[in-house]
């Protein structure tokens, strides 16, 4: 690890203002703003009680046509900013790629899957109560992406990707943390303000440690322990499909145009959560894909959202102490 903590940081600020001075064309950038800011009045405004995702997707919980309708769900935003880019950019040899649209496809069947994974929730006939095992079905369905996410990408790589150097940037590899450790100081107050609001505290802390006090044996501080330790591996597995599959994995069919469909995927993974949370996610999704784009790797992204993550946790845990 060479340099100083500013050489780090501006390392990354570099990167950010190279991918935006290649790919940024007014009408591509304006579109998509233009898509995504119509997608969020849409679900947080438009459609009452329930969002885009539920208003999709519920009607098919626990059947298997839940697969499709998650796949068409992340397939619209995916389509659209792909396209989006093809037109802008006149890009127009990816529409001819096959090997392109086949990991299209892939990519879209394993965000289904996560999505649509409902197994796990069979917890839920366990209990005598709506309250009962609460914490095992929040630690359990945290942990469920290990079926979904990190064992179909790790068959994918030894089928698919075995020439790549790392599990699609999953590697400590020349990872220098100073960056992201900035760039987690500088959310700090940010975050602090949003914990003051009203749908923050509504959707925060996500571990209800009320309900789970009223049935479980564990200690409190055991339970919230557990809890957030599985929150927090779940994130790992998040940004291996969102800036791993997703931007490392396919960078060798779509080059630099694989960050703008991610953020639009990822966006839409927002919809159930707090408006703000939700617009930020397309400016924050964007600058972990170019840095995921540019370093081949996913650690400082796992390293942001992690941080991230359970900083927003314990703001919002301290407000109701």
């Amino acid at each position: 690890m060479s340099g100083t903590w500013r050489d780090a940081f501006l390392k990354i600020l570099h990167w950010l203002r190279s991918h935006l001075q290649e790919d940024f064309k007014w009408g591509y950038y304006g579109s998509m703003a233009a898509f995504l800011g119509l997608c969020l009045g849409l679900n947080f405004y438009l459609l009452p009680d329930q969002t885009i995702e539920r208003w999709m997707t519920s009607r098919y919980y626990g059947k298997p046509a839940g697969f499709l309708a998650y796949f068409i769900f992340y397939g619209v935003p995916y389509l659209i900013a792909t396209l989006m880019h093809i037109g802008f950019h006149r890009d127009y040899a990816l529409l001819r790629s096959l090997k392109f649209w086949g990991r299209f496809v892939l990519v879209l069947a394993v965000l289904a899957l996560d999505a649509g994974f409902y197994t796990h929730r069979a917890l839920y006939t366990l209990a005598e109560t709506p309250a009962g095992n609460y914490a095992l079905r929040r630690i359990v369905g945290n942990l469920s992406s290990v079926l979904t996410i990190f064992l179909p990408l790790l068959l994918v790589r030894a089928l698919l990707d075995r020439k790549l150097e790392s599990f699609y940037g999953l590697t400590w590899r020349n990872f220098d943390p100073r960056p992201y450790l900035i760039l987690l100081g500088l959310m700090v107050p940010l975050v602090l303000a949003a914990s003051f609001t009203e749908g923050f505290l509504n959707y925060y802390p996500t571990f209800k440690l009320q309900i789970a006090a009223r049935v479980e044996s564990l200690p409190a501080w055991a339970t919230v322990t557990l809890y957030e330790s599985a929150y927090a591996l779940d994130f790992v597995w998040e940004e291996l499909m969102l800036r791993g599959f997703m931007i490392v994995g396919m960078v060798a069919f779509m080059g630099r145009a694989a960050v703008m469909p991610m953020v639009a995927v990822y966006c839409f993974r927002h919809f159930a959560k707090p408006f703000g949370e939700a617009l930020s996610s397309i400016f924050g999704g964007w600058i972990l894909g170019v840095i995921a784009l540019r370093s081949r790797s996913l650690m400082g992204g796992v390293l942001v959202h992690i941080g991230i993550a359970l900083m927003m946790e314990l703001f919002a845990m301290l407000h109701k102490l």
